[in-house]
């Protein structure tokens, strides 16, 4: 969902799938780009998700189509929706190992997050299901580092399956 594009078609998309947990990259909350919308928020109420977490990975996003905008305001970053109850969400900065391009774009002020959030599914069997909503950077990443970030996301899954961490 990156700048808000196309919302109204995931929007359409997500209502014939009908999801119990969406998991969502690049979002936008209030950024002038996007209609300063909170798109998880939205997305969560049109699709009649009760529950949503976010964690951010930018602040005040500036770039439209790679063109410096200046200070805009907003954040970008991920969000779990839910029909269930999130009743414990935590966002984790990840490593990062760059290939050498780090501060020549938007990259010098982004952090790559996970954000783990704990579903409480007992309504209808599953107990509590921990979500993850993260982006690994296959351009500018390597694999080691793709797989250092999964790592330590892994590190934050409760586990027990009968209680929430």
């Amino acid at each position: 969902m990156e700048m808000g594009r196309k919302f109204d078609a995931v929007v359409r998309n997500l209502e014939q799938l009908r999801p119990d947990i969406v998991v969502l990259t690049e979002v936008d909350v209030c950024v002038p780009r996007s209609g300063e919308l909170n798109h998880a928020a939205e997305l969560a109420a049109v699709l009649g998700l009760h529950s949503y977490a976010f964690v951010a990975e930018i602040e005040d996003p500036c770039y439209k189509k790679g063109v410096f905008e200046g200070p805009r305001g907003g954040w970008q970053g991920h969000a779990v929706l839910s029909r269930w109850p999130i009743v414990a969400a935590r966002p984790t900065r990840l490593p990062c190992q760059r290939k050498g391009r780090a501060f020549e774009s938007h990259e010098s002020y982004k952090w790559h997050m996970c954000l783990s959030a704990t579903v409480d599914a007992r309504v209808v069997g599953l107990g509590y299901l921990v979500v993850h909503a993260l982006h690994l950077d296959p351009n500018k990443t390597p694999p080691s580092g793709r797989a250092a970030q999964f790592r330590t996301c892994l590190l934050y899954t409760s586990p027990s399956p009968t209680r929430p961490r």
